[in-house]
């Protein structure tokens, strides 16, 4: 495994927890952006063994959990 790899890993581990965090929070409809991100490959599913390779600060997982409550309500639909 190349140090290019491992440096990309690394970038993506960091980058894809900002956006997650700013994408759930600017979306109406945040089940459905949440499947196409899955389906395109652009995050991981809930539970996968790399979706724990995600770096996440205390503050990133606090926020997370007060996304999760969004999944809890019925989407707008525009």
């Amino acid at each position: 495994m190349g140090i290019d790899f491992i440096l990309a890993w690394l970038y993506w581990s960091i980058m894809i927890t900002k956006w997650r965090l700013w994408a759930f929070e600017n979306v109406n409809n945040i089940t459905e952006l949440k499947i196409r991100a899955i389906n395109e490959k652009l995050i991981w599913p809930d539970g996968s063994i790399f979706e724990k390779t995600e770096i996440r600060t205390r503050a990133d997982k606090e926020r997370l959990k007060l996304i999760q409550l969004k999944f809890d309500q019925t989407d707008i639909r525009p």
